[in-house]
């Protein structure tokens, strides 16, 4: 209870999710010994690393989603992962909530995993570079973060495959030639592009950058 108001939920919110009264909550936090915040105002937490940064793009080159929020403007990381690949949505979740991006997870009717942050104003920033051209223009932004960390999450999200068009996934193949020297190349996964690598010392190459991690 301490957490998640310290994380940002109003106590409204709490008492909403938990079923019991704000005077509830707000005893219980008191016993706590939380100092309370004034109306409106979140408590600041530390900016995201550089490394959660990297991690969020990779998931987006793997196919998760930025969605806006209609009425506050700000967005949310969306991911959905088949159900044998539930262990890297634990270790998403676990990565998103340690950077205080708290999770709701779901099954969806499929048997897919769905996994939603909580909405946070720090991303607007990184919709609007992966939505410059507006919500429905999804693109492949040219400050994309391409480390070993983004790589790993990118591969394990979706095997370097990615929901892009031909432009970006270019991009992304010369990005990897001038940063690493590897000779990507692009083929058709069912109707939606994969990056790969013919040359078997690429291949060794990017398998040690992501397996370092």
């Amino acid at each position: 209870m301490a957490r998640l108001y310290e994380t940002g939920w109003t106590i409204i919110r709490i008492a909403e999710a938990s079923e019991r009264s704000a005077t509830t909550i707000r005893y219980h936090l008191r016993q706590q010994n939380v100092a309370f915040r004034g109306p409106g105002r979140p408590p600041k937490r530390t900016p995201l690393l550089e490394e959660t940064l990297a991690f969020i793009d990779g998931l987006l080159l793997g196919g998760a989603a930025l969605i806006l929020q209609k009425r506050a403007k700000t967005p949310y990381i969306l991911l959905s992962q088949p159900k044998k690949s539930e262990k890297w949505v634990d270790e998403v979740q676990q990565v998103l909530e340690s950077a205080d991006l708290g999770c709701r997870r779901a099954i969806l009717g499929s048997g897919a995993l769905q996994l939603a942050t909580r909405a946070d104003a720090e991303l607007r920033i990184h919709w609007r570079r992966w939505y410059s051209r507006g919500p429905r223009k999804y693109i492949v932004p040219k400050d994309v973060r391409l480390t070993p960390t983004a790589l790993r999450a990118w591969y394990l999200s979706n095997n370097l495959g990615t929901p892009f068009g031909p432009t970006s996934v270019e991009h992304l193949c010369e990005e990897l030639q001038r940063l690493y020297g590897w000779r990507a190349r692009i083929t058709l996964d069912g109707l939606r592009p994969r990056i790969w690598f013919p040359w078997k010392s690429d291949q060794a190459a990017f398998r040690r950058q992501i397996n370092h991690l």
